[in-house]
Order: structure tokens, then sequence, then C-alpha cells
């Protein structure tokens, strides 16, 4: 190959860690899981609450893309909650002396999702920008390079500034600290659509459509420092680590969200 190719090449990212919020967050819930997934490459199972979330997310989506109209999202949902959840939707619950019950939420979940979809608004009079928006950036944050992406579910603008909105199915937050935790996803974000469409990002939004709430948060350079700061301190631990402990405090996660519940061998303890 003659050397004038060169200029083809823009950046050599050879040996750049490519990380999405999820796979971050994955560390810090444990190790274990993240080496066997991420490393060793091993396949996980779903559950049941990510395919109701996924249901959910993909009529949102048609209709910001303007593929189902207002009028038929409730009908939309109960054909595709038969399809999709017909199963049901149960957890197990750890006991206090030990082991587990079954919680049937069929209906909860089933009744509340109705309810949003019957009672949905749109994005009032925002423009949509970007729907189920893809993004790969190469980030340098505190002397630690790497590339960050993710799904933006969707990105708004009103009065020449953006809102970049998340869908959860997720029910109330527990604590500020959680807020603050789930708020770094979309901190995140907002640095890619600020750089895409070079306006400010106002607002991160948690449509947390199986409790019909919108949270809203104005975003500040301290919260956007404090997800870089998180951010780059996990990359840099996960390239250090050697050790990769389970985690086998939180009986509710391995039993019902962990990927891996159906073989661990530490799920037990």
């Amino acid at each position: 190959m003659s050397i004038k190719f060169e200029d083809a090449v823009i950046k050599d990212l050879t040996g750049i860690g490519r990380y999405s919020f999820s796979r971050l967050s994955t560390y810090h819930t444990c190790q274990y899981q993240y080496n066997e997934h991420y490393n060793n490459r091993k396949n996980g199972v779903g559950n049941t609450f990510a395919s109701y979330g996924t249901m959910a997310h993909a009529i949102l989506e048609e209709f910001s893309r303007k593929e189902l109209e207002k009028e038929d999202l409730a009908k939309e949902y109960k054909e595709r909650f038969e399809k999709e959840c017909g199963d049901g939707i149960s957890m197990s619950i750890p006991k206090k002396d030990g082991g587990f019950f079954e919680k049937d939420l069929t209906d909860l979940y089933y009744n509340s999702g109705l309810a949003y979809f019957e009672d949905f608004n749109g994005w009032d009079d925002m423009e949509v920008l970007g729907i189920e928006e893809h993004f790969d950036i190469l980030l340098k944050h505190n002397d630690v390079n790497f590339i960050f992406n993710g799904f933006i579910d969707l990105v708004t603008e009103k009065d020449n500034c953006l809102y970049v909105i998340d869908h959860k199915s997720k029910g109330k937050f527990k604590s500020k600290k959680e807020q603050a935790k789930y708020r770094r996803q979309l901190a995140l974000y907002a640095i890619y659509a600020e750089h895409k469409w070079q306006k400010e990002v106002k607002e991160v939004w948690f449509n947390q459509f199986r409790i019909n709430t919108t949270m809203k948060y104005e975003l500040t350079d301290k919260i956007v420092k404090e997800a870089l700061d998180w951010a780059s301190d996990t990359v840099k631990d996960i390239e250090s680590e050697v050790m990769w402990l389970p985690n086998t405090s939180d009986a509710f996660y391995c039993k019902n969200l962990c990927d891996l519940r159906n073989e661990c061998p530490y799920s037990k303890q």
C-alpha cells in the first residue's frame, strides 16, 4: 500500500475503550457480571421488566416519528402488551428468613401503562430533532480517553434550547441519591446533543410512563462535571481491575434483573 493513503486515516482509536452508560453502571452493580458479560462475551437472558419497557419505548418512538397517531396509542398498547407480556410480569421478593416469594405485577403494569397512553398529550409545542439518536463520541476527562456511546430516546427544541428526554418504565425514585445516579446518563447524553446541534441543553427529562410522571432537571455545569468525573473514574477502575468480585448483597437484583441469573455460581449466596 502506498504511504499516500495515510491521508485517509483521521484518528487511530486502537486501545481506547468503548463504553455505554449501561456498561459503566454494570461495573458498579456487579463486577463479576461485568467481566462475564463484556470481557468473556457470555450472552445473558432478558426479563419481563425489560420486555415491558422495550414495548412501551417502541410505541413512543413510533409516535414521535408520526407513524402512530395519539388516538391509536391506547389500542396499540393493549395489543402489544398481550403479545409481549402475555405470560405475565412478576418479581421474586426475598424473604427475611431466606428464600423468595413471587408477586404478580401484571395488572399493575398493564393498568398504569394504559392510563398513561390514554392521557398522553405528546410533546407540547416542541420541535422533535432526534429520535433514538445513536452516537459515538471520543471524550477526554481527567486525563482519561474513552469512547462513549448510546441511544438518546428523544431530543426536542423549544425557544432555541434543547431538551434531552429518556423514556423510563421505572417507578418513583427512592431518594435524591438515586435521582442523581440516573441523571448522570442524561448529563452525558447532553454533551453529544450540544455538540451535534450546537445549542444549549436547558433541561433533561425522565418520562416515567409507568407512573405517568415526568421528572425535569435543569442541566448545570456542576451536574455535567459530576457525570464526567464518575464516567472517567469508572473507566479507570475497569481498565485496572483484576479481581472481578461478585456482588451478593442485592438478592432482588440477582434474582430478577441480572442477565446471568440462571447460571451465576454466586447467585445462591
